[in-house]
């Protein structure tokens, strides 16, 4: 098994690796996550600076990073579908200069992503979220509790993140 998925991903990187204009959009969708963290940070900088009375603060930063995580799922996300565009058009016909290639394969790929498939790459991204945005505030809760109480809440986040590893290890 292990040969095999080495060579899988071998072919698979050299294949990547040979489509330059893919590259190019994996920097500007990673330009476009390092925009949005930078506006998420001073947002949640200013709601944590803000006397929100009632734990308002808490549900605030808890949308938030909600947020965060899924707008970094959903570029991910079209990222994936970008290239996967690309790598199958690109084998369906035979090669990149091939003559039944489309022009502006990367374009096309884009358009398919950001329209057909945008609405599936989002409700997808959101269950993501949710999964990260419960796990980030468990993990947040277990740092807050007294060592008396560390074994009952490691027990919990055991049962906790085993089935969140799962469904990243079937989602990624």
């Amino acid at each position: 098994r292990f040969p095999f998925t080495m060579l899988v991903l071998q072919k698979a990187i050299k294949m990547v690796w040979e489509l330059p204009d893919v590259m190019r959009v994996a920097y500007a969708f990673v330009l476009v996550m390092l925009c949005w963290m930078a506006l998420w940070s001073f947002g949640v900088s200013g709601i944590v600076a803000m006397p929100i009375p009632n734990c308002g603060q808490w549900w605030l930063v808890l949308a938030l990073s909600v947020s965060l995580f899924w707008t970094g799922a959903v570029l991910s996300n079209t990222v994936h579908v970008i290239v996967s565009g690309m790598v199958f058009l690109v084998l369906i016909h035979g090669g990149q200069a091939a003559a039944s290639m489309p022009p502006k394969p990367l374009l096309k790929s884009l358009q398919y992503a950001v329209t057909t498939s945008f609405g599936s790459i989002c409700y997808g991204s959101l269950f993501t979220a949710a999964i990260r945005t419960l796990r980030w505030e468990v993990c947040d809760l277990l740092a807050r509790v007294s060592w008396c109480e560390i074994f009952n809440y490691q027990l919990i986040a055991c049962h906790l993140f085993t089935p969140f590893h799962s469904l990243y290890l079937i989602s990624d």
